[in-house]
């Protein structure tokens, strides 16, 4: 995660990652905040 901080081309620039529950802790204690949650949904044709 240092190494992609880092070598963004704009230091200006948010950054943002989707994790899964199990990532969150880890992330957490890198330093990364949840500021919303995040889900996905599949539409299956018929």
């Amino acid at each position: 995660m240092t190494t992609l901080h880092a070598a963004k081309q704009h230091p200006s620039s948010p950054e943002l990652l989707v994790a899964t529950e199990d990532g969150r802790a880890l992330y957490s204690m890198l330093g990364w905040e949840t500021i919303s949650p995040y889900s996905t949904a599949s539409i299956v044709a018929p």
